[in-house]
């Protein structure tokens, strides 16, 4: 669902155009594969839920901040509200030692869909944790579209709007940003020697500028509206683009969806 600040004026451009920023928020998508029913809420309370870690399937992230997206998402797990199942990435590594560790995370990156052989070589204690979460980034695409559109004035309200009537039509040059994210989360059931759950997550985002045409005279019309437009979309274009959402708020969210889809 698309959701518009209230346009605020910016500057002035060119004579009857006005500058106007928004964002547009878009309905989380998610896709569960797979579900075991052996993975319950309260075998997961009990059992609870070590990480791994996360990793960027286009290495766009390097380990250091797939390492930080990793303790951002034991602190979604673990925050006020939600039963405190998560084990951080360091106590994980503690039991099972680095050399499989690296291994898991090695094997994880080349096959995530996969059942990790490396799992087998997993010995923990009861008092440790049943279950392992592992996390990819699988998208973190950014698009920039330029495009025009009509909109009647009644949407577009500045305080030049008083006197003037409802009903007229601006032009808009629309700039728009949209980052698009993609995450897929893998639990393994470690007791059981089985996948017990996995489950795909989108997010999406985008920031909207706008150049109001004040069209109310036809001043801006024809010949002098696509010169006009061209100029701002070439030569005003790079400055004019918004930046993309930002990547972390994304993921957060992401995260924040699946601990709400967890048994």
């Amino acid at each position: 669902m698309k959701t518009f600040a209230k346009p605020k004026i910016i500057s002035y451009i060119f004579p009857f155009i006005f500058l106007f920023n928004g964002c547009s928020s878009h309905e989380p998508h998610r896709t569960i594969v797979h579900m075991d029913p052996s993975f319950v809420q309260t075998k997961l309370v009990k059992g609870r839920l070590g990480i791994a870690g996360i990793i960027s399937i286009d290495h766009q992230f390097d380990r250091s901040e797939c390492a930080a997206f990793a303790n951002l998402l034991y602190e979604v797990l673990n925050a006020e509200g939600h039963i405190p199942v998560a084990v951080p990435i360091r106590q994980v590594i503690e039991p099972i030692g680095n050399t499989t560790h690296n291994q898991i995370m090695k094997e994880y990156s080349e096959y995530p869909t996969s059942r990790l052989q490396s799992l087998k070589k997993v010995t923990l204690k009861n008092d440790d944790f049943r279950y392992l979460l592992l996390g990819s980034i699988d998208l973190n695409e950014v698009e920039k579209d330029q495009y025009e559109e009509e909109s009647a004035r009644d949407s577009i309200h500045t305080p030049f709007d008083e006197d003037q009537p409802k009903n007229a039509e601006d032009i808009l040059a629309v700039f728009e940003t949209t980052r698009t994210i993609r995450v897929s989360f893998q639990i393994y059931d470690l007791k059981n020697a089985l996948l017990a759950w996995s489950c795909t997550f989108e997010e999406r985002d985008s920031n909207r500028r706008s150049l109001v045409f004040d069209n109310k005279d036809k001043v801006v019309e024809g010949f002098a509206q696509s010169l006009t437009m061209g100029l701002i979309q070439g030569s005003y274009g790079p400055i004019l683009q918004p930046k993309a959402p930002n990547f972390e708020t994304l993921l957060k969210r992401v995260f924040i969806s699946f601990v709400d889809q967890l048994p």
